[in-house]
């Protein structure tokens, strides 16, 4: 695992894992990544007034393929190891960044009922999860 590091600045208090084998290389410059993940935050963190973590970690496995998945504290990130260029695929792996750390507020916190607190030990059938998925993306 490669840290680029726990960023306190100005109050955001996150940090970017890296996880990817024994050898890793970047195709883009991580002080680059890791500026460009402190812009979304702050910018998540005006929109809504405020950040509702104590701390927040990005966590990237570079590997085959592409996704995300949010959780209360933390982002987890499937992005090809060479997926950072050219310019445009870089630029949606930013948008990646940004729609799973929105869940901090959409989803994680502010959901309907049936979207939590869960019971583990039943099913948990509700429709709303795929519109709280998608009502932020305007694409």
């Amino acid at each position: 695992m490669i840290a680029a590091g726990s960023l306190a600045t100005r109050g955001l208090n996150f940090g970017i894992d890296f996880k990817g084998g024994s050898q890793i290389t970047f195709s883009t410059p991580t002080p680059r990544l890791v500026d460009d993940v402190r812009r979304i935050v702050e910018a998540q963190k005006k929109f809504f007034g405020g950040l509702p973590y104590r701390h927040y970690t990005f966590i990237l496995h570079l590997a085959h393929g592409r996704g995300g998945l949010e959780h209360r504290n933390s982002a987890v990130f499937l992005v090809d190891r060479w997926g950072f260029r050219p310019a445009a695929a870089y630029e949606r792996f930013l948008e990646l960044i940004s729609h799973e750390f929105f869940h901090v507020w959409n989803v994680k916190r502010v959901r309907p009922k049936p979207l939590g607190p869960f019971d583990y030990r039943t099913e948990n059938h509700t429709r709303q999860l795929w519109t709280m998925d998608r009502c932020r993306s305007y694409e």
